[in-house]
């Protein structure tokens, strides 16, 4: 894991936020042991990411995925599998769902910003590609236009008024996230 921020140390609490699972997670602990129980469980996160992340070339899933079967030496990641649902997008016509281009209005700075919602291996910033499980995209899924929310991030939080929804689909174009 990248160390993406600074880490808030006193007696009582202590803090960190890591890169991992395709997202920021910040863990805060609160007591005496602060600082071992956010490291206990950073090395959870690390462990888990490690089985599962599609990023790795020795996980799990990487593993299963050049097999192309569900053949694996962890039992937690086999049920994981065997008890996995696919994605679908089922909104309305008029309801932001996945893969759909949306027009958000940024009332602060006054601009408008278009982002397609995805799934979390197909997310590609830099061109408004968001995972659905984002702050903007668990924000906007299943809103309508003149919809206003209430986005939280990292930076803090603001509000954007959805335009308007292009209703899209995955057509498989969009390369997975690799490193």
């Amino acid at each position: 894991l990248t160390l993406c921020a600074s880490l808030i140390v006193n007696r009582f609490s202590y803090t960190t936020t890591e890169y991992a699972l395709d997202t920021m997670c910040t863990i805060t602990a609160y007591g005496w042991n602060s600082k071992t129980a956010v490291t206990k469980a950073v090395d959870a996160l690390e462990s888990f990411e490690e089985k599962i992340s599609v990023h790795r070339n020795d996980s799990e899933i990487s593993l299963l995925n050049r097999r192309v079967k569900i053949a694996t030496r962890d039992e937690d990641i086999f049920n994981m599998i065997k008890t996995a649902k696919i994605i679908e997008d089922n909104s309305s016509n008029d309801t932001v769902g996945l893969f759909d281009k949306v027009e958000c209005y940024m009332d602060d700075i006054d601009e408008i910003m278009t982002v397609q919602l995805a799934t979390n291996v197909r997310i590609n910033v830099a061109d408004g590609i968001f995972s659905k499980d984002s702050p903007i995209g668990r924000a906007i899924l299943g809103k309508k236009v003149g919809d206003k929310v209430e986005i939280e991030s990292p930076d803090g939080s603001y509000t954007v008024e959805i335009r308007k929804i292009t209703k899209s689909s995955d057509d498989g174009s969009a390369p997975i996230l690799s490193y």
